[in-house]
């Protein structure tokens, strides 16, 4: 497994969202999504388990030397240095799981008594904010998930999704078309201490097209999130994929 295989798969799992707007409810749809996808890759197979530290119990022989096994991927991990923080989902190292000595949370002991979560190699964040959320309510979440992601070995993910129920008209419309505008400032001035070489950035708004208007071109991207001035861009769906590729590339 490696970063180029992980984002193979993302590519493949968020196209097919993009396309089909409607498969989801909440974002722990796309959670489950996401995973199933990634878990066709070997070593994130449920089949394929790994050696926590672990022991699977003690007996009059003394302490049994075969170790209880879990995945290497999983969801709402916990992190050290972020008190109270989950990610949605990560992608551990087999090494460090080797290490993992508390069966409950899947971490490990340290000398103090407290228990220290490991640092994923891979660290995933979503969110699906309906598109009538405040700038606001789209910062605080951006924010919040870029702390999170730099705290992986290797790569970051955040992947945002809203649709936007394209009825609106007159005015309406036009406070829309100006707050996604202010959602892309809001973008830049968050992602501008973070590099680019360890984290991948998708925001989208995926226009479901109504009875008021016809839309043209229902998805739009951040398509140069480390620009100098990210904006989103109307993609066509035939171009959807390769867009994504790029920005995971």
């Amino acid at each position: 497994m490696n970063t180029t295989e992980i984002n193979k798969h993302l590519t493949e799992i968020l196209t097919k969202i993009f396309k089909n707007p409607l498969i989801f409810v909440s974002e722990a749809d796309v959670h489950k999504l996401v995973m199933n996808e990634l878990m066709k890759i070997d070593e994130l197979n449920p089949d394929n388990l790994v050696d926590t530290a672990c022991t699977i119990g003690s007996s009059g022989n003394g302490v049994s030397s075969e170790k209880y096994k879990t995945m290497l991927m999983h969801s709402e991990y916990g992190h050290q240095n972020l008190p109270k923080a989950r990610s949605d989902i990560v992608i551990l190292n087999k090494k460090d799981v080797a290490e993992i000595d508390n069966p409950l949370d899947l971490n490990k002991k340290e000398n103090e008594g407290e228990n220290r979560w490991l640092t994923p190699d891979y660290i995933f964040e979503f969110g699906t904010e309906k598109s009538a959320n405040s700038i606001k309510v789209f910062k605080t979440h951006l924010k919040n998930d870029l702390k999170k992601i730099s705290k992986s070995k290797k790569m970051g993910y955040i992947i945002h999704i809203q649709r936007n129920y394209y009825v609106s008209e007159g005015k309406r419309q036009e406070n829309n078309i100006a707050k996604y505008e202010e959602y892309a400032k809001a973008f830049m001035g968050e992602i501008k201490d973070y590099s680019k070489d360890k984290i991948k950035i998708v925001i989208a708004i995926i226009d479901v097209g109504g009875t008021v208007r016809k839309v043209y071109g229902k998805v739009r991207l951040i398509t140069n999130p480390f620009g100098s001035n990210p904006k989103f861009e109307r993609i066509g769906l035939d171009s959807v994929q390769t867009e994504i590729s790029k920005l995971l590339k």
